[in-house]
């Protein structure tokens, strides 16, 4: 609950940043055995930003674990909290506890929980974020320049561009285009068809 009030959820508030403690207590929620019985418990006000913040979470935790090489705090697989995710966000626009301003900052949640899990869910459920995102049917249009902010680091990126490569297959020349100006200080590097591309500093590309 302190979480959804410091991120603007409750009142049109300022956002304020969430602390390291405060994103510590956010994941510790995904392992709390009374976590999948909360929304039963919680305003029915507050419920669609809950069920918002809890999925995004734990998409968010799922690809940190990932990139990790470790298995997720949260024991439930991503496909579940993609759908789950999906079917909370669709319901935004008809909600009448949410003025428009906090409308906005949950589907914002929404969106960088899956962005950040995309690049490490498998394919065809990858593909499905993708259309979601890029839809523009239940939420703008995501723009791929976007996409790319809301990722944490060079590395977070790359495993983007790969993912979308993989999953369009089309001439690298494309993403070099495209998609370079998001990496400042390294070049991306196309390496194979079934790879997709690498990274290297700059200088050395020269």
């Amino acid at each position: 609950m302190h979480s959804m009030a410091k991120l603007g959820l409750f009142s049109n508030a300022p956002v304020g940043d969430l602390s390291i403690q405060d994103q510590a207590e956010a994941r510790e929620l995904l392992t709390d055995k009374l976590r999948a019985a909360a929304s039963r418990y919680i305003q029915r006000r507050n419920r669609l930003p809950f069920n918002i913040l809890d999925k995004a979470t734990a998409l968010e935790e799922y690809a940190r674990a990932h990139a990790a090489g470790h298995a997720p705090a949260d024991d439930r697989n991503p496909e579940e909290l993609f759908l789950r995710l999906r079917h909370w966000i669709k319901k935004i626009p008809d909600d009448e506890d949410t003025d428009a301003s906090r409308k906005q900052r949950l589907v914002n949640l929404g969106v960088a929980g899956m962005v950040r899990a995309m690049a490490h869910l498998e394919p065809t459920l990858a593909q499905n974020v993708y259309r979601f995102l890029r839809g523009g049917r239940h939420i703008k249009k995501v723009r791929h320049s976007r996409m790319f902010k809301l990722l944490p680091n060079n590395a977070e990126r790359l495993r983007f561009v790969n993912c979308l490569y993989i999953q369009g297959k089309q001439n690298p020349v494309y993403y070099l285009d495209r998609f370079q100006r998001h990496f400042p200080g390294e070049k991306l590097r196309f390496v194979h068809k079934d790879v997709g591309f690498t990274l290297e500093p700059a200088e050395a590309a020269t």
